[in-house]
């Protein structure tokens, strides 16, 4: 039988029902892969079976980001071949400002296959960090174009940077991995395919 209109508490919600319709309008972005190195990794990595060619995009937050050597940098390395190399000149730009209201400043600097995220971080263990990557067109052909929001404390002080770069790779991107510069890298990491 069936009902075209409910009046106003004629469903008992505790009662179990079955569904055989299509759901529309869901969204694309997909939650592909949650790594919890809440206790300390030399890298955190997203392979192949994780950043697979059903995606053209992705998108990766980082919480409560932190380091276990005080000082160190945290760099994001992209590879085509599941991490057997990681080439392409990356050009980043990034802005930052001292939330405390101290300094702002902005820093450009060119790598191979990595980029830099935030600068030196403290290894303090409640001040984690958080980011916002956006990993555009990794699933295409040609050069990808990359922008974050991120933010740490380092030197004491609370910094955010907003940055974007070039990755010059112009292969399809099957493999992600932060590392830290020194010691080891803390922190639950979330990585989401986009559908185009």
């Amino acid at each position: 039988m069936a009902i075209d209109k409910i009046q106003a508490e004629g469903i008992n919600l505790a009662d179990a029902f079955a569904f055989t319709g299509t759901v529309t309008g869901t969204s694309n972005m997909v939650l592909l892969s949650t790594i919890d190195a809440g206790a300390g990794t030399t890298a955190v990595v997203f392979d192949s079976s994780v950043v697979t060619s059903t995606y053209k995009h992705f998108y990766l937050i980082c919480h409560k980001n932190t380091v276990t050597t005080g000082g160190a940098t945290v760099s994001l390395y992209f590879s085509h071949d599941n991490g057997s190399s990681f080439t392409g000149t990356t050009r980043k730009t990034q802005i930052f400002q001292q939330l405390s209201g101290g300094s702002t400043g902005k820093n450009q600097a060119n790598a191979t296959g990595s980029v830099e995220l935030g600068s030196s971080h403290s290894s303090a263990a409640d001040v984690g960090g958080s980011g916002n990557i956006f990993l555009n067109s990794l699933g295409y052909i040609g050069y990808k174009y990359i922008n974050f929001v991120y933010t740490h404390m380092g030197a004491g002080y609370p910094y955010t940077y907003n940055g974007s770069f070039e990755l010059q790779n112009t292969a399809v991107i099957n493999y992600l991995k932060l590392i830290p510069s020194t010691g080891n890298i803390k922190g639950i990491y979330s990585l989401y395919g986009v559908l185009n």
